[in-house]
């Protein structure tokens, strides 16, 4: 059906978001175990998501914000639509979507509304805690929520919940490929942008940062000491480029 709505040209799928769309593909990871490991479950469920990023990128549209926003509607927390002319969604968006420099004290915002996201969010980590990296959908649908455009509560909230599994995050096939190019290819997908001050790239929340720093330096963490995998070339990747634009920003060039 997600790769139907993909290839054909229906008003259904036309006025669904490409967002919205991954909400509902990445909530076939919580099925049972034994649709999950059917080869046929896994070839379709990674083409369809490769798919939906696709058409956001071509539409130029944010994966995150339609992602989120279906995912707070369809809560169970929650029943009416969100048209996205209500004040609703701009409360919604505006929780987790806030310009950055503003402080948010969430202790004066309503719990139920940052339930709606963390939920969801919490049962795909325990999917992934349960299964690990023994079904690559779990690897992706991780990933996803890592997105750069994914709000930074939700991005900190992943890497601690899996803060002892992050080697996980690399599937077989990019272990297996001794030239890295399939790992380079994704991780292009996880960054702002590259040196802000020559591409205007916005830098990342220094709160995600540390949270970076602070797992690479963990005593222990697996990848480390064989420098390698998806999250510690993520990590690397994402430190080394906000670095190099905050010294810029403070006048060091070399």
């Amino acid at each position: 059906f997600f790769l139907y709505l993909g290839e054909t040209d229906t008003l259904y799928g036309n006025l669904t978001s490409a967002g919205s769309k991954i909400y509902f593909l990445l909530n076939t990871c919580l099925y049972p175990e034994a649709i999950i490991r059917d080869e046929a479950f896994e070839s379709l469920f990674i083409k369809a998501l490769m798919m939906y990023r696709k058409e956001a990128n071509r539409a130029k549209s944010s994966n995150a914000k339609s992602f989120i926003m279906t995912c707070y509607q369809h809560s169970s927390h929650f029943s009416s639509h969100i048209d996205e002319e209500s004040a609703e969604y701009d409360k919604v968006m505006d929780l987790f979507f806030r310009d950055k420099d503003l402080t948010i004290n969430e202790s004066e915002l309503s719990s139920r509304d940052l339930k709606a996201i963390d939920d969801f969010v919490e049962d795909i980590c325990c999917a992934f805690i349960d299964y690990g990296a023994q079904y690559t959908v779990f690897v992706h649908a991780v990933r996803f929520l890592l997105i750069p455009e994914m709000p930074t509560r939700v991005r900190t909230k992943v890497l601690h919940r899996l803060k002892d599994l992050l080697h996980l995050l690399t599937t077989e096939r990019e272990g297996a490929d001794s030239s890295g190019a399939d790992l380079r290819e994704e991780l292009g997908n996880f960054y702002l942008g590259g040196y802000s001050p020559i591409d205007n790239s916005p830098r990342d929340d220094a709160s995600f940062l540390d949270v970076l720093a602070t797992l690479l330096k963990r005593g222990g963490f697996k990848m480390v000491a064989r420098q390698e995998g998806f999250f510690y070339y993520f990590a690397i990747g994402c430190l080394a480029r906000n670095l190099a634009s905050a010294r810029c920003e403070c006048g060091v060039t070399q």
